[in-house]
């Protein structure tokens, strides 16, 4: 089954078409994941282009809470730094080597005020595969944008892969491994 016939489902449950018990959970569960997410990480990855091309980067990464806003949805904003001298990696992925994104939890969207590799707003949504993962999936113009993200070991460790469509072909493919630094 692919993952757009998960979010189908989810989009379609009559419980989270209503502010019952089950959209209460839902929501609950997910501001819980993102909370224990907040903090400085340091992320070490390998992006793989194709089959022979690869490159290992350091970046780091900010995850803050920040006031709600009059809607009753969760704000965070997410910033990054990739080490200096890593601009092949940002020519191939259309990444920018420093950043930061205002992001709004709403349900189980996630609202972008623009993406890492583009600087259109953007939805995301959401599957929570366990109280460890949640599974993103974007389309951004051209692009299309799947992130497994699942949080180790009591939460010091997070590992993330990201694959990423261009116009129907796979461009890149990111294996992150990260550690908490606070």
């Amino acid at each position: 089954m692919s993952l757009s016939h998960i979010g189908a489902r989810a989009i379609s449950s009559p419980a989270e078409n209503q502010l019952g018990p089950s959209r209460i959970c839902l929501d609950s569960n997910l501001r819980r994941w993102f909370a224990r997410n907040l903090g400085l990480w340091r992320s070490r990855g390998n992006y793989f282009f194709g089959e022979d091309e690869s490159l290992f980067m350091e970046t780091l990464l900010l995850f803050e809470r920040i006031p709600d806003n009059l809607n009753n949805e969760t704000n965070y904003r997410f910033s990054w730094k990739t080490e200096k001298g890593k601009n092949s990696l940002l020519n191939k992925t259309s990444s920018k080597g420093k950043g930061m994104i205002e992001l709004t939890l709403s349900g189980h969207r996630l609202k972008q005020s623009c993406s890492y590799i583009d600087s259109s707003p953007c939805l995301s949504s959401i599957c929570q595969v366990d109280e460890h993962e949640l599974i993103f999936e974007t389309r951004i113009k051209k692009w299309h944008v799947i992130e497994h993200a699942r949080l180790i070991d009591q939460d010091n460790y997070r590992s993330r892969n990201i694959y990423i469509w261009e116009d129907s072909l796979l461009k890149t493919v990111e294996t992150l491994h990260e550690t908490r630094l606070n």
